[in-house]
């Protein structure tokens, strides 16, 4: 089996990463759409219509949630994410502060490549990421976005994570359905670095995660 080596910069580290890449892609469908998909790249999915609520993966894949919130009054941003499993048990939860960003959609693409590199070390081969950005989920779908798009750089450096997955899925989601990852990031508004959580979750997303439950 041929493999061969990358490195990716983050915009956010600054570090440099060398991984060995899955070489294979299977056909993945993405909830909800009924469209399947086969491809020798990235395989991110768009929905054609956001989910309203938060669905467990598929078996064998694991689901990353993720969400950006603005504080202008404190000049800072913050990213929330989330990863569970097909029973909905809560694996990883994370809030981190980022610097202030002059648009909103600005944290989204943070958003998602922070959740990549918390989940990275975990031996994921089939993910799930979920976003109430339509915009960014498109624009990951978008293969001409990485040349055309002002955030080609970080466009390319959430790419080069993914090609480690065996399978991955990129889908939108109805900010009803990502509550827990919203819940997260606002809470970055207090959090210096970084808070993480593991195989637990903190009180203030409880409510949110027994909505996914009733939902």
């Amino acid at each position: 089996m041929e493999r061969c080596r990358y490195s990716c910069s983050s915009q956010l580290g600054g570090e440099a990463r060398s991984r060995s890449p899955f070489p294979s892609r299977n056909q993945i469908n993405c909830e909800g759409n009924g469209k399947s998909y086969s491809r020798n790249h990235i395989d991110a999915v768009l929905t054609d219509v956001g989910g309203n609520k938060w669905k467990a993966p598929p078996a064998d894949f694991l689901k990353l949630n993720v969400d950006g919130a603005t504080f202008h009054h404190l000049h800072k941003a913050g990213v929330g994410v989330v990863l569970r499993d097909q029973t909905g048990t809560v694996l990883m939860a994370a809030s981190k502060g980022e610097r202030e960003v002059a648009d909103p959609e600005m944290i989204e693409f943070p958003a998602v490549l922070q959740g990549l590199q918390l989940v990275m070390s975990m031996g994921i081969s089939r993910l799930v990421i979920e976003s109430d950005c339509l915009f960014v989920v498109s624009q990951l779908n978008d293969e001409e976005s990485i040349s055309l798009s002002p955030w080609s750089s970080i466009i390319a450096d959430i790419r080069c994570l993914l090609s480690v997955f065996l399978d991955v899925k990129i889908c939108h989601v109805n900010r009803l359905g990502n509550g827990v990852a919203h819940e997260l990031a606002r809470h970055a508004w207090e959090v210096e670095s970084i808070q993480m959580w593991w195989e637990g979750f903190p009180d203030f997303i409880s409510h949110a995660i027994w909505l996914d439950s009733r939902l």
